[in-house]
């Protein structure tokens, strides 16, 4: 804490308007912690104000080393309140500076004299601001952006500004926590539930008149939870599915056109199954171990790739949609010899189906049959996989290069990106309205993007597995296991979901 006495301290708060600290945001939660520790400089911009509130927000601010803590890295001023107003840069001086800046009043801090040095927290910020209307926990009242989420706790409190709420769920922006500046809180029978101390309730401005406003891409993550069962993750929350994965292996999922999506996963007995909401198939096909199926479809047909128990290509294929009692399914040996612990991916395209795989010499070979198959004479890094994209004029793969680059082999010409990246994982493509988008994993774990979309990366958020990619109208967004947790990220947002992934498996994304 800053050595300063009550008096000073309370005269410097009062003319701020904010209290000074949040430090209970370092307690432990099972649905709500930092996704890697602060590493940013002090003030760096973790979330720019234009991308939260409907554009109405202000810049989330990194409190360096003190994130998490009472410590003030910014110190305090008050001299360019867009900047800083207030102890720069705790999760009060956040809400102090969002209402200054929009006109809706004063935020304070003004516990009891009993309340010691923990007056000044966060939780008291409900008796220091008389003119927000207070609306307890458990009450009927729903937030609405703009609002102020308060946490309660034995000591500093939280408070946190809400962005948007679902059925299931509100989604707030934080600061001096969560270096992803996104609070995932579920909302369980009614409960609000996610915080790093109980939330005792919500602020509400007279002046705030803004109105909910919901994402309008919605996404959809498939992955394997950390006891073993299929799950998903989505804009209302949460889903655990029927069915154990193989250790070793991750599902895999695809958009269907009509809508919903399809998986494909590897199950504790090493059976393979495609399935949906509607049902799912038990293909009895035996996949090698350490590798994941890759699934497509079309009107008409959803197929699969994988590795046989031979360590060759396989492709097999069934009727969409499932239906009830999915039937019809068909496999092909491709014939082509797989290299260890690597996975197939397959893309269906005007001509049919086209798939990349590593070979058992270490080159990505691309076939479009059993008898038509490709050595494009790029050689991956052992251990990672190829990914494909088609359309009616481009078939492009991407692959981590034994060099430590991504490598693109587009209508069979291959060559390096000069984009370096984590060896030990391999790239994602996504086709978006502005061409194809390859997402990655750094040297250093930082998540990032490349191509048509310009260049972007996750510096806050890091992981050790490969990524996933989807785009839709609110543009591209990722699918991440960070600290053991799944993470969706988009350009405008990061949701820590708070909900364990398996260690190493990976996550798969799906507009839906």
């Amino acid at each position: 804490m800053r050595a300063l006495s009550r008096p000073v301290v309370a005269l410097a708060l009062a003319f701020l308007g904010a209290a000074g600290t949040c430090a209970d945001a370092s307690a432990t939660s099972p649905r709500a912690v930092p996704v890697i520790p602060p590493t940013a400089p002090c003030g760096t911009v973790l979330l720019p104000g234009s991308l939260w509130l409907s554009g109405h927000g202000v810049d989330v601010k990194s409190n360096a080393n003190d994130q998490f803590s009472g410590n003030s890295c910014g110190g305090l001023s008050t001299s360019t309140p867009t900047k800083q107003y207030g102890y720069g840069f705790q999760c009060v001086e956040l809400a102090a500076r969002l209402y200054h800046a929009l006109g809706w009043g004063l935020v304070y801090a003004d516990g009891p004299a009993s309340a010691g040095q923990y007056r000044y927290g966060a939780k008291y910020i409900p008796q220091g601001s008389p003119q927000l209307i207070w609306h307890p926990v458990s009450s009927t009242y729903t937030p609405v952006p703009g609002d102020l989420l308060i946490e309660g706790g034995d000591q500093w409190g939280h408070v946190a500004v809400v962005d948007y709420t679902t059925p299931s769920a509100i989604v707030a922006v934080e600061q001096n926590a969560s270096n992803s500046a996104f609070h995932y809180y579920p909302l369980v029978n009614g409960h609000v539930t996610g915080g790093y101390s109980p939330v005792s309730g919500f602020l509400h401005s007279p002046k705030n008149h803004f109105t909910n406003v919901v994402p309008t891409t919605s996404y959809t993550a498939v992955f394997t939870s950390s006891t073993n069962g299929l799950a998903t993750y989505g804009l209302n929350g949460g889903a655990t599915l029927h069915g154990a994965v193989l250790p070793g292996s991750s599902p895999t999922a695809i958009a269907l056109p009509s809508g919903g999506y399809r998986l494909a996963y590897v199950t504790a007995s090493d059976d393979l199954v495609v399935g949906d909401y509607s049902g799912a198939l038990n293909t009895l096909a035996s996949v090698a171990t350490n590798t994941d199926a890759s699934i497509t479809a079309t009107a008409s047909t959803t197929s699969v790739a994988y590795v046989g128990t031979n360590n060759e290509l396989w492709v097999g294929s069934l009727a969409t949609p499932l239906g009830v009692a999915p039937a019809g399914w068909s496999t092909t040996n491709w014939g082509g010899a797989v290299a260890p612990n690597t996975s197939p991916s397959v893309a269906s395209g005007p001509n049919g189906l086209t798939v990349a795989y590593v070979g058992a010499n270490g080159d990505v070979w691309i076939a479009t049959s059993p008898s038509h198959t490709t050595d494009t004479l790029v050689t991956a890094a052992p251990g990672t996989s190829p990914a494909i994209l088609v359309t009616p004029t481009l078939t492009e793969v991407a692959v981590t290069g034994a060099d430590g680059t991504v490598w693109t082999i587009i209508n069979g010409v291959a060559s390096s990106t000069r984009h370096t990246t984590d060896r030990a994982t391999s790239p994602a493509l996504v086709n978006t309205p502005t061409g194809v988008v390859v997402g990655l994993v750094t040297p250093t774990h930082a998540i990032a993007i490349f191509g048509a979309d310009g260049d972007y990366e996750w510096r806050t958020v890091t992981t050790v597995s490969s990524v996933s990619l989807a785009a839709g109208i609110s543009g591209v967004a990722v699918a991440a296991s960070a600290s053991g947790q799944v993470v969706l990220l988009t350009r405008s947002r990061v949701v820590s979901t708070g909900l364990n992934e398996r260690a190493g498996d990976s996550p798969t994304l799906v507009v839906n």
